[in-house]
């Protein structure tokens, strides 16, 4: 008969193996609608680019992120004259992105 601790051990272990496969913390960008743009795995902390489709003529505003896991505050980052948001050190996790209007966007992760 296994022990509890031994129970739970093994119960836990493919969590475990994915977790080391996938090498450490994420970070997911989102749409407004869920879907997931980007993802990398990061030591902590990453910066993202958003680039906004120009044919949408965005020419002014913010893009918002918004951590969904509820560990981190609110960001926000103006549309720049090459229709781009930049956030810097976005924590590992789960990030919700929201541009002005509808424009299409595309989300890049650098370390």
């Amino acid at each position: 008969m296994l022990s509890v601790a031994c129970a739970f051990a093994l119960a836990l272990s493919p969590h475990l193996l994915v977790a080391q496969q996938m090498g450490g913390p994420q970070l997911r960008i989102l749409d407004a609608s869920g879907l997931i743009r980007a993802t990398k795995v990061v030591a902590e902390s990453g910066n993202i680019t958003i680039s906004l489709d120009r044919s949408e003529s965005v020419q002014a505003g913010e893009c918002v992120a918004t951590n969904l896991d509820g560990l981190a505050a609110e960001r926000r980052a103006p549309i720049s004259s090459n229709a781009e948001c930049s956030f810097e050190k976005l924590s590992a996790g789960s990030w919700q992105v929201k541009v002005p209007g509808s424009a299409h966007w595309r989300a890049q992760i650098y370390e």
